[in-house]
Parts: structure tokens; sequence; C-alpha cells
């Protein structure tokens, strides 16, 4: 009987530009995404009772296409895909599959300008690793926190995106905007953002921290002005 294994791969990916999808309709870009960089751990199940680790640079994409004027399910969506190889540049022109990850946005005026609905992580057969096939893997159950209201934009310090198979995507110090139409394929400086709920309850928590600290502060002056003051009482009634 043959035992289940997983191959664990970690990947880096950094952003040379930002990823974007141009609306030939309108000559204006929909949709708009940078990050510091990416992050991709993901499992395959192989034969053998191994565990291999493959760790490896993103140094840039293969190729980024998307659609302004999509569909998901019922509701009117945009989707932009983003292909790369996950040895980067050093990856061998006889073997060079890219990976490819999708994200698919949609609009609810009611709810929200753009989040994100979906996404997966189509990957292909890497040199020296036992993962021989193309493996898809989707969003696992749970809440995705990436929208925006209005004209504004997101943006989190690090945004996970759970995938199957125990995998995940993180971005790190992450933008995106869909729903758009930015003359320019990048952030305009007065841009406005929506933070992710981690750093939301982050901002909430350091004015409660500060004013626990300036409190505190406050209580050990007074108690050493009460100190200083008894002790002054009873040098003086001790002169007398």
């Amino acid at each position: 009987m043959l035992r289940a294994s997983a191959f664990l791969a970690v990947f880096a990916m950094a952003f040379a530009e930002p990823w974007t999808v141009f609306n030939n309709n309108t000559k204006t870009y929909c949709i708009v995404m940078d990050s510091d960089s990416v992050s991709l751990t993901v499992k395959f199940t192989g034969k053998d009772g191994t565990v291999e680790t493959y760790k490896a640079a993103i140094n840039g994409t293969h190729d980024i296409t998307g659609n302004c004027q999509d569909t998901y399910g019922n509701q009117t969506a945009q989707s932009i895909k983003v292909s790369f190889f996950p040895a980067g540049n050093d990856t061998p022109a006889v073997t060079a599959q890219p990976w490819e990850l999708e994200l698919v946005f949609g609009s609810e005026e009611k709810k929200s300008a753009f989040e994100l609905l979906d996404y997966s992580l189509t990957t292909a057969p890497v040199s020296g690793v036992n993962a021989s096939s193309i493996y898809k893997f989707t969003k696992a159950a749970g809440q995705i926190d990436v929208l925006a209201h209005d004209t504004n934009a997101f943006k989190c310090s690090s945004s996970g995106l759970s995938l199957s198979n125990d995998s995940m995507v993180e971005m790190k110090n992450i933008r995106a905007i869909a729903f758009a139409q930015l003359p320019e394929p990048d952030f305009a400086k007065q841009q406005i953002y929506e933070q992710c709920l981690a750093d939301s309850r982050t901002s909430d928590i350091v004015p409660i921290v500060v004013g626990a600290c300036l409190a505190g502060l406050v209580v050990v002056v007074l108690v050493a002005y009460l100190i200083g003051r008894a002790r002054a009482k009873r040098e003086g009634y001790a002169s007398v």
C-alpha cells in the first residue's frame, strides 16, 4: 500500500511592477495590484513517504492577462491571471512551464465597490520535484478579507489566501483596486485606502495602549508627589 506524502514548496515573489488589467473599451485600467512580496506555500501529494522542501525566489512574471467584463455565477466580475516560473529566470527552457495565479473580483453596490470572490493556483511540473503533473489548488473554505467601498482601494500589511490541501498564498504590504477606471497603471497619490481587519484592529489597539501608558505615568507621578509631600511633612514636624 502506497503511503501518502506531502511535498512542501515555498516561493517568494516580489512585484517588479504593478499587476494590471487594461480595459480596451474605456482605455483605462480596471485592476491594479502591487505588493512587496508574494509567498506561495503549496503541498503536493506524493507516492513515497518523504517530505521535500523546494525554495525559490520568483523574480518576475511570465505573463499577465485579465478581463474587465467577466462574470462569476450570476455576478458581474473582473479577473486577473498572473503566470510565472517557480524557479524564476533560472528555469531551464526545456522544462519551462509557467504556474498561474488567478484572482476574481466581484462588485455589489449595496455591499462593496469590489471584493475578492475567488482565487486559484495552477501548478506545473518543476525540475527536480516529484510533482509530475498539473495540479490546481482552489480557494479553501473561509472568509476572504479583501474588499473596499466607493472609490477606495484596499491595503494590508499581510494578506493570506488559504488554498486547498493546506496551502497558502501570502501577500506582504499589498494594495489592490478593482472595478476602477485609472488612467495610469498605478495608484494615485491621493488614493484613499481601506485597511484589512487585522490592520484595523492594530490601529485601534495602539491608541488604547498609549492612553494606558500615559494614565500609568500620571499615577506614578501622583504617587511620587504624595510620598514626597508626606515625607516633607514628617521632616517639618521633626524640626519643630
